[in-house]
């Protein structure tokens, strides 16, 4: 969808136009260099791969009419079958596993019960965070337990409690007692993830839950 967008927007902008499959084979090479970044660098990465794109679509970029606009035009007839075939199969597949993902990976952060908090800096302090957690799928998750976390170093998870479920809600509430480290970095330190392991559907999984608004420390 993304490569459609793109060719259209830059021969209704420009006039020009890059083949449906160079434009899908260049996002996803360079598209894949923030997907390998740690956090942190995220930013970075992406900017460097915006650049890189745009590089190599404006080399590619031919005036409007020079390169075909149907997909399978661009497949040599040869293996024109094959790959619509493949697409065919290929696109059900992808759904699928989608789906499934989305069955077996269902906790989320609950954005309306977990307020922002922020602690004052004191190093080596014991904070407690409460983690509220909601199952957006069907069905029931049991035997949760915290993993790791993903954060600044200003925070680590001292002890964690978790698994205490309301029936009527469906929530699952877990309590985070966190200790400030010695050093903290400028500015604010902040928990921004917790993986989470559990069983669900009678499997066991493993899950990163994003914190919109996880507990930080205001360092000096």
């Amino acid at each position: 969808m993304t490569a459609g967008l793109v060719g259209w927007y830059l021969r209704e902008r420009t006039g020009w136009e890059v083949g449906f499959g160079a434009i899908f084979l260049t996002l996803f090479v360079t598209g894949y260099a923030p997907a390998l970044a740690v956090t942190p660098l995220y930013g970075a990465t992406g900017l460097v791969s915006l650049l890189l794109a745009t590089y190599l679509l404006r080399r590619l970029a031919r005036p409007s009419g020079a390169e075909p606009r149907t997909l399978l035009g661009q497949v040599p007839a040869r293996v024109r079958r094959p790959v619509a075939i493949a697409i065919a199969v290929a696109v059900p597949l992808m759904c699928a596993n989608v789906l499934a993902y989305a069955a077996t990976h269902p906790l989320r952060d609950d954005v309306s019960s977990n307020a922002r908090t922020t602690f004052k800096r004191d190093p080596g302090a014991l904070n407690r965070y409460r983690l509220e957690l909601s199952n957006a799928g069907r069905a029931d998750v049991t035997n949760l337990s915290l993993v790791r976390t993903e954060g600044s170093p200003g925070l680590a998870v001292e002890r964690a409690r978790m698994e205490v479920y309301d029936e009527e809600t469906g929530y699952r509430s877990g309590a985070l007692l966190l200790r400030q480290g010695q050093t903290c970095p400028p500015g604010v330190a902040r928990l921004d993830a917790v993986w989470v392991r559990y069983t669900v559907l009678g499997m066991r999984h493993e899950q990163r839950i994003p914190l919109v608004d996880g507990p930080s420390v205001r360092c000096r």
